[in-house]
């Protein structure tokens, strides 16, 4: 496999992964979704810094440039949609939050009373 190709194929692995991101965005397993994603970005670090390393001796042909192109709008989807993801958690942890707040005002905590009373001079 000469270089060029090896380039294409780093590209084109940058490209798989970005769409296994948006996969794991819409999946409804919650508990991996995160750990997946993660593992994803290491690789797709990995990836970008094997193609740094051969960006200086390879030329970028119209295919290369294509899935630069492809993987820049699969990232840039996958950035948007994990935005808006971390806005419904900021939602959802500042609804819980307001919860408690409404729970403790009508709720009042009464201190407790009983109890045992020892007397040490009988």
């Amino acid at each position: 496999m000469n270089k060029q190709s090896q380039y294409e194929s780093l590209f084109e692995q940058l490209r798989d992964s970005a769409q296994s991101i948006l996969v794991w965005l819409d999946a409804e397993d919650d508990d991996r979704q995160a750990e997946e994603i993660t593992k994803i970005q290491l690789r797709q670090e990995d990836l970008r810094n094997q193609i740094d390393s051969m960006a200086q001796q390879t030329a970028q042909t119209p295919a290369v440039k294509k899935l630069i192109a492809e993987c820049i709008a699969l990232e840039s989807e996958a950035n948007l949609r994990m935005q808006a993801l971390k806005q419904w958690l900021s939602e959802q942890i500042v609804d819980m939050r307001n919860g408690v707040r409404v729970r403790d005002a009508y709720q009042r905590r009464l201190p407790q009373y009983e109890g045992y009373f020892v007397d040490k001079h009988k």
